[in-house]
């Protein structure tokens, strides 16, 4: 949107760890059944294990090629950015929003690239999404936050604002 009033905002390494994210975020989560959370294995913490697992690979991966490449500060920020959708997609599923999981992370984006910018074009603290800055606290903040979230959400097998049954498919 902000393209359609002048240059566009938002930065080229976002897109593809958005699509990263919801398609991990969105395998992940089609992999559980219903009937698996009456399992004695804690089908949530599977999950999130492997939402870790494509973080780290995102980060061996990008390493890797910033290595090669001799710009390791974009595969950190590449794997913010991953970190950053997969921790907001597991909080969405935290606090009980499912199936519309995978969408949080692409509001989050499109609001931060439509108000982001204050009238000086400055990135808003909030937006950290926009932001190329590796020391920007909020980034640090959002997903230290939604660790601890989708922590207690997988101590305990159900969402935090939902009733005592696991997640509907």
């Amino acid at each position: 949107m902000s393209a359609l009033l002048g240059t566009s905002t938002m930065p080229a390494p976002v897109i593809p760890s958005l699509v990263v994210a919801i398609v991990a975020g969105g395998s992940i989560q089609s992999a559980e059944m219903l009937w698996t959370f009456a399992s004695v294995r804690n089908v949530v913490a599977h999950s999130m294990a492997l939402a870790a697992a494509v973080v780290l690979l995102v980060f061996v991966v990008s390493s890797t090629t910033g290595i090669l490449v001799g710009d390791s500060a974009v595969a950190v920020l590449l794997t913010r950015d991953v970190a950053g959708f997969l921790v907001l997609w597991s909080v969405s599923r935290a606090l009980g929003i499912e199936r519309f999981a995978s969408l949080v992370p692409v509001v989050y984006l499109l609001i931060a690239a439509i108000f982001a910018r204050n009238s000086l074009g400055q990135t808003r603290g909030w937006a950290w999404i926009l932001d190329r800055d590796l020391g920007n606290l909020w980034a640090v903040y959002t997903i230290f936050l939604g660790t601890l979230l989708t922590l207690l959400f997988v101590l305990r097998r159900r969402s935090l604002l939902g009733g005592a049954k696991g997640p509907k498919v």
